[in-house]
């Protein structure tokens, strides 16, 4: 449903920071150091989905003037970038779309992104040695009140993706429909709500 390229993903070697990415070049960067971290731990795939889904949220979102930002903003060799000029509140505003976007699309993938996402951010911060208040970043405490916020909204756009997938199964093609476009509506479209 989406009119951009799919962005490519890379697995980088001490990348300076967990996951960026790079809207001028379509690339989505992972560090090998946080596939490690969470390796083995219950839950390994909600937290990875968790990560790669909010920085193709920033991809798909074009948060293009968020460029190289994401978790790795403390990445110092990435800090002179358009981002710094942006207000606290927009760059809360991205980060709140992202975690959003993140949410549904992870939920309707089969993970469950958002409540696995705390403590992959906890684990992330202390990891990477990252400061809970970040210079020109929502604060870690901002981050988890977004994660907590969006969790529910996310539920609820989920189980009316659900509801209208069980209505289509039954033939009720009418409201299952009008599931679907409650959706589109709130500004969500990916293939599979179009293709139903």
């Amino acid at each position: 449903g989406n009119k951009k390229f799919d962005p490519e993903l890379k697995f980088i070697k001490d990348l300076g920071g967990p996951a960026f990415f790079n809207s001028d070049e379509g690339i989505i960067e992972i560090d090998k150091k946080l596939i490690k971290l969470f390796c083995g731990e219950e839950n390994f795939k909600d937290k990875i989905a968790f990560i790669l889904a909010h920085e193709l949220a920033h991809y798909y979102l074009e948060h293009g003037w968020m460029q190289h930002t994401g978790l790795s903003y403390a990445n110092n060799v990435r800090r002179d970038l358009k981002y710094k000029s942006y207000s606290y509140e927009e760059k809360l505003e991205a980060e709140s779309q992202a975690d959003i976007y993140a949410g549904f699309y992870g939920l309707i993938s089969g993970y469950n992104v958002l409540e696995y996402a705390e403590n992959a951010m906890d684990r992330i911060y202390i990891s990477y040695n990252l400061s809970r208040s970040l210079k020109g970043y929502p604060t870690y405490n901002d981050r988890v009140k977004i994660i907590n916020d969006k969790k529910e909204q996310a539920k609820k756009l989920a189980n009316i993706f659900e509801i209208a997938n069980v209505l289509l199964k039954f033939g009720k093609y009418s409201l299952s429909k009008e599931c679907y476009e409650t959706i589109l509506k709130s500004n969500f479209n990916s293939r599979e709500i179009f293709n139903n």
